[in-house]
């Protein structure tokens, strides 16, 4: 019994550091721009063109903020770029439950959230507890980041979370696919 308990400690660990060493993330010092090599396809999101738009149409000129998936294009004034082949770092506010799910480029987040006139709060933040070396400061500024949201912009394809008049986050509605496998 012994000998299956360790077995069982040993292969658990196994998982978690496999599991935190499948991923490898570089941030250059000068630079918000980083990238990302996923080594197990699984860990990628399957995202359908229904869940983002119809294929073929291109970017939605009139985006809903519910049931839209918001990708990251910047926080606290600074621009971010994905690179090519990375997972996207993207919030959804799903209305059935009033949900906020998203992925913040190493973590799961989830919270719900409260829309009223114009106002947008998110509850507090969740995220599931993956180390990823390189990423865990963008990470905790985005949560931040949201933590902080108290009201919201929709301008076509783009939508604006800010503190009273402070942009903190900005996000773009667009047709992205991903390669599953």
């Amino acid at each position: 019994m012994k000998s299956l308990v360790k077995l069982l400690g040993i292969a658990g660990l196994t998982m978690v550091v496999g599991g935190c060493f499948g991923y490898t993330r570089t941030v250059p010092e000068e630079s918000t721009y980083y990238e990302e090599v996923v080594e197990d396809s699984a860990e990628v999101d399957e995202i359908t063109t229904q869940e983002i738009g119809q294929a073929g149409q291109g970017i939605p000129t009139n985006a809903a903020l519910v049931e839209t998936t918001w990708y990251l294009t910047g926080v606290n004034g600074r621009s971010l770029f994905v690179e090519p082949g990375m997972r996207p770092i993207y919030i959804e506010l799903i209305a059935e439950g009033s949900r906020l799910i998203g992925y913040t480029g190493c973590n799961r987040i989830m919270s719900s959230y409260r829309i009223n006139d114009g106002t947008l709060v998110f509850a507090q933040i969740g995220a599931t507890k993956v180390f990823c070396p390189g990423m865990m400061e963008i990470e905790s500024e985005i949560i931040a980041a949201l933590s902080r949201v108290t009201n919201y912009r929709v301008i076509g394809n783009v939508l604006e979370l800010s503190t009273g008049a402070e942009l903190v986050a900005s996000f773009e509605a667009s047709v992205m696919m991903i390669p599953i496998d």
